[in-house]
């Protein structure tokens, strides 16, 4: 990814848990695509953008690409381009990044703050979820409650823009200094791996509607080739897709038209799509609870006699109390306030 050094200084919140073993963490990775290297939901795909990576993170993002020579200084290349001390973290904390960003955007999928700690204040997005978690109603490492949960999602039901832009005010500058860039159609680089930024495939995640798409633009290659154990100069390597990231101000994808639509009506262009080339659910159980709604729901809307239309809708209702049960509400969150002698 294009990061770079430039006086910012982010550091992560290191709050409890461990999103590898969380249930809704395992549930979520489940909807991934590599062919897209998108989420597939119900609606729509979703991803990890350069947005999310400044807003959540606080790290620069308009900056030099993250490549050149492995015969590096790597604590001296950490300090130069990102600002920050290196620190030798187990590499499961990586993982709090996508468990915030999943948690901002599927609020279901999140514990409830308990709300004692204070926000601290000039820090990334990711502090806010530096707090204490209480799940009383949550089995957290039941995997199959969060993939049904998931499967069965309601399109009005995902964030699509947990930032709006009273939210990046109230942030400090450089979680927002690279805006310019947010929505480049770019290659993101780090030495041998190459990424495609693929915003276009998310313009809800922008504000914008989204519309039926060309073929990924993702790598078959998508982890790029397998590092130089000795001195190897990557920036020769890739040099194509490094003068891709150095002229990322030509390849912005245009403003659409705004999404004010929750839930797109079925015979969107994109909802047509979208259906044509998803693959809906991931359970079997949601897959057959779906199937017999649908079957109830033709019962009812057919010219069939008054009893067998009853019973399409007594079929509706049952299915309908069993997805209310299987399903999760969101937490609550509680917010933090001085104490009288603390």
């Amino acid at each position: 990814m294009g990061v770079g050094g430039g006086g910012a200084r982010a550091t992560v919140g290191d709050f409890s848990g461990d999103f590898g073993a969380d249930g809704g963490g395992s549930a979520l990775v489940e909807h991934w695509r590599p062919e897209t290297h998108t989420f597939h939901f119900t609606s729509a795909e979703a991803t990890v953008t350069l947005q999310d990576v400044e807003i959540i993170t606080g790290l620069p993002v308009d900056r030099r690409s993250v490549t050149g020579s492995t015969d590096l200084d790597w604590e001296q290349m950490v300090r130069d381009l990102l600002g920050l001390e290196l620190r030798h973290a187990p590499a499961r904390r990586g993982n709090k990044r996508l468990q915030v960003w999943a948690w901002d955007r599927l609020p279901y999928l999140a514990p409830g703050r308990v709300g004692d700690r204070s926000p601290r204040q000039g820090a990334a997005l990711i502090e806010q979820w530096d707090d204490k978690f209480h799940s009383p109603d949550l089995a957290t490492h039941v995997v199959g409650h969060y993939r049904h949960s998931l499967d069965m999602q309601k399109p009005d039901e995902v964030i699509w823009q947990p930032y709006k832009d009273a939210l990046i005010e109230l942030l400090p500058p450089f979680c927002s200094a690279g805006r310019n860039i947010w929505r480049a159609k770019v290659p993101l680089i780090n030495f041998n791996i190459i990424e495609m930024h693929q915003p276009e495939r998310v313009m809800r995640q922008f504000g914008y509607r989204q519309l039926p798409l060309e073929p990924s633009r993702a790598r078959d290659r998508s982890h790029g080739m397998e590092m130089k154990k000795h001195s190897y100069n990557w920036a020769d390597e890739h040099r194509v897709h490094v003068e891709g990231w150095e002229n990322r101000l030509k390849y912005i994808v245009p403003e659409g038209e705004p999404d004010i639509v929750g839930a797109y009506p079925d015979e969107d262009e994109y909802v047509t799509w979208y259906k044509r080339i998803t693959v809906p659910f991931v359970s079997q159980m949601s897959a057959s609870l779906d199937k017999a709604m649908n079957i109830f729901r033709s019962l009812i809307s057919t010219n069939l006699s008054e009893r067998v239309q009853a019973m399409g809708r007594q079929g509706l209702m049952c299915i309908v109390a069993q997805e209310k049960f299987l399903r999760k509400e969101p937490p609550v969150h509680g917010v933090w306030s001085p104490r009288c002698g603390i």
